[in-house]
């Protein structure tokens, strides 16, 4: 999830400064820049092995892929890979705090919506305050 690119951003150029809000932020620990590679590596493979699970349990078991998931994860996964890779102060504001934060809230609804629906049919005597 998120903790692969924040330690990559801990990993960043001793001159690349945290722009979380812009507001003067500062790293709370810093890692060695040669940590760089091998976590950029497995901020690759993570997803890959996830869509290559996907893929084996459509291809062999015939169950079809949640494409709603597919695509949150695309975003998510290109929204942090363009705020910890840009280099530009409003870029990597922007998808940081904006793309980030209307992918996140899209996602919350959408999975609290279905609950709640869920819910109300499978129990609704429980809804209650009483």
């Amino acid at each position: 999830g998120a903790a692969l690119p924040i330690l990559r951003e801990h990993a960043s150029r001793p001159e690349h400064h945290l722009r979380w809000f812009d507001a003067g932020e500062d790293f709370l620990f810093r890692l060695p820049m040669r940590l760089q590679g091998p976590l950029f590596a497995v901020n690759v493979l993570v997803p890959l092995l996830w869509l290559s699970r996907l893929l084996k349990q459509f291809l062999v078991d015939g169950k079809p892929p949640n494409m709603g998931k597919l695509w949150i994860m695309a975003m998510q996964y290109t929204i942090w890979f363009v705020s910890v890779e840009s280099d530009h102060q409003l870029i990597g504001l922007a998808f940081h705090n904006v793309c980030h934060g209307i992918a996140s809230m899209v996602l919350v609804h959408h999975v609290v919506r279905r609950r709640l629906l869920a819910w109300r049919k499978q129990r609704p005597e429980t809804m209650s305050w009483t």
